[in-house]
């Protein structure tokens, strides 16, 4: 199925609420107690205390190694290098995730293979079987990378598929299963690492609500913000059931 053109604007503006503030990432706990914050409006990454929420230092500098627009960032398992995905850039196609020093910030590479191209990518997530999951937002799918060559590996389903209209984010457990959200398509779903299989999760509570961020709770459940509802639903992984966990937030997005 050829990409559907007229549905980029819609993606891209998806893709674009980031600007409104930032995007966070509370990641890996051995590089000290920090939040990494990417900052859209100065393409830059900047690292906060976590428990005072005080500034401690501009991580990646402002447009390092081409980043424009940053939106998803996680740290890899292996080397603890800094992985970001640059939602706009100069270069065509108009999405890459870049590769930072993890301690100095530096500027190591563009990491993920520009065949097949990355449109509007949003998030990010290393899996349990250390592949780099990418949220390939304007061709509706997931890729799939070796998460040392950022060689290509394959799709989670194929390109421009209705099984997930604009995958929006990606976060992945220790027992070898990515959890993402499908905006357009409003679900949730997971792949399961161990036997390829990709299913529902769960429809969103209410109808277009438009899920977007998640996040596995302490609890062990997955939070999930909606669009369009602003509601924060919670799915319970145990048994399979969907709530509202909190109720028409006022400014979601």
């Amino acid at each position: 199925m050829p990409m559907q053109l007229a549905s980029l604007p819609l993606k891209l503006a998806l893709a674009s609420t980031a600007a409104v503030g930032v995007t966070l990432s509370l990641v890996n706990q051995a590089i000290a107690a920090s939040l990494f914050v990417g900052s859209f409006n100065t393409n830059s990454v900047l690292e906060f205390d976590a428990q005072t929420g005080a500034f401690i230092d501009t991580v990646v500098e402002p447009g390092s190694g081409g980043l424009q627009s940053p939106v998803g960032l996680t740290f890899s398992p292996e080397d603890n290098n800094l992985y970001v995905v640059s939602l706009l850039t100069e270069d065509t196609p108009p999405g890459q995730v870049l590769q930072y020093d993890g301690r100095s910030g530096a500027f190591i590479q563009p990491f993920t293979s520009t065949v097949p191209p990355l449109i509007f990518p949003q998030d990010l997530a290393f899996g349990s079987d250390g592949s780099l999951f990418v949220a390939n937002t304007g061709l509706d799918t997931i890729a799939q990378y070796d998460g040392q060559t950022g060689a290509f590996i394959g799709n989670l389903f194929p390109a421009d598929s209705s099984t997930c209209d604009a995958p929006f984010s990606i976060t992945a457990d220790e027992d070898a299963v990515l959890y993402f959200s499908c905006t357009f398509t409003n679900n949730v779903q997971r792949y399961d690492l161990t036997t390829g299989q990709v299913a529902l999760l769960g429809s969103a509570s209410s109808e277009n609500a438009a899920p977007g961020g998640l996040s596995l709770g302490p609890d062990g459940a997955l939070y999930v913000a909606n669009f369009a509802a602003n509601t924060i639903d919670r799915y319970d992984l145990e048994t399979g059931t969907v709530e509202v966990f909190i109720d028409k937030v006022e400014r979601l997005i």
